[in-house]
């Protein structure tokens, strides 16, 4: 009988050697392309938190001197 798998084991494990930096390069990327994506979805959701309340405290003042007294608070708060 002919054993055919020796060959083709010699071929994939070559193949692994051959093209293994770039897999694990290919690796990084990704994970450093996922530390972005996380990054942007946190800073995506901290600016929607600041446009509503923004958007809360100037719905809520009744008249100009309790908008600017309302927006400084919120300034300080967030600066």
């Amino acid at each position: 009988m002919v054993d055919r798998t020796a060959p083709e084991t010699a071929f994939f494990d070559a193949y692994r050697t051959a093209f293994a930096p770039f897999i694990a390069a290919q690796q990084e990327g990704l994970k450093a392309l996922s530390r972005i994506a996380h990054y942007q979805y946190a800073v995506a959701g901290d600016v929607l938190e600041l446009s509503l309340a923004h958007a809360k405290t100037s719905l809520a003042a009744r008249s100009a001197p309790e908008f600017a007294a309302q927006q400084n608070e919120f300034s300080t708060r967030i600066g």
